[in-house]
């Protein structure tokens, strides 16, 4: 019966050693993948928003650029055209008005390698107060693309635009500005990818 019950315990210590999380026998896909899942979304998300807001407001767009990831500079044709638009559209400083911090997370993975997109949006205050929608795409890690990882997208609505195609059709690098007729995109300034 003892030898029962050693043998038991036995096995059941042998079994949470080898599924155990920090077991030294895992890879170190393993552990990125640990990681990867509980990153909290939500703070990654709540900075790089507080960021973005202060890139803006101090029109520090050197800073704003660098934000994005290398692949999505590398397809934007004009930068600095697209934040004259921002700012012509904005025209004035912003204050986050309302995030209830809804953070959509899509993962995939390939040869050991993984890819994490996070999407969310949050509502902006302006002087005057005025209220814009931004919707951001950020790659918050990439070791698919390497140099994916980093902000994609930056879209710009009025609060009222109700007009809003399906995310594949909207997807472009850089800042878009969604305005004027229903369903246009202010995206002069991007190159196919």
């Amino acid at each position: 019966m003892k030898r029962s019950i050693f043998l038991c315990l036995l096995i059941t210590l042998l079994l949470i050693m080898f599924i155990s999380c920090d077991w030294k026998g895992h890879s170190s896909v393993m552990k990125s993948e640990r990681a990867l899942f509980f990153n909290d979304d939500t703070k990654i998300a709540e900075d790089l928003t507080e960021e973005i807001i202060r890139c803006i407001n101090s029109k520090d767009y050197v800073s704003l650029k660098k934000l994005f990831s290398e692949k999505a500079q590398n397809s934007i044709d004009n930068f600095d055209l697209q934040t004259q638009e921002l700012e012509s559209f904005l025209n004035g400083s912003v204050t986050l008005e309302e995030w209830d911090k809804a953070v959509s997370a899509r993962t995939e993975y390939k040869d050991g390698n993984i890819s994490k997109m996070l999407t969310y949006s949050f509502t902006l205050l302006l002087t005057g107060n005025e209220t814009y929608t931004c919707f951001v795409v950020d790659y918050c890690n990439d070791s698919i693309t390497p140099n994916n990882e980093g902000l994609y997208m930056l879209e710009f609505a009025k609060i009222d635009y109700d007009d809003y195609k399906p995310l594949e059709e909207r997807l472009v690098p850089g800042i878009s500005i969604l305005s004027g007729e229903k369903g246009t995109v202010d995206n002069s300034s991007f190159t196919e990818m």
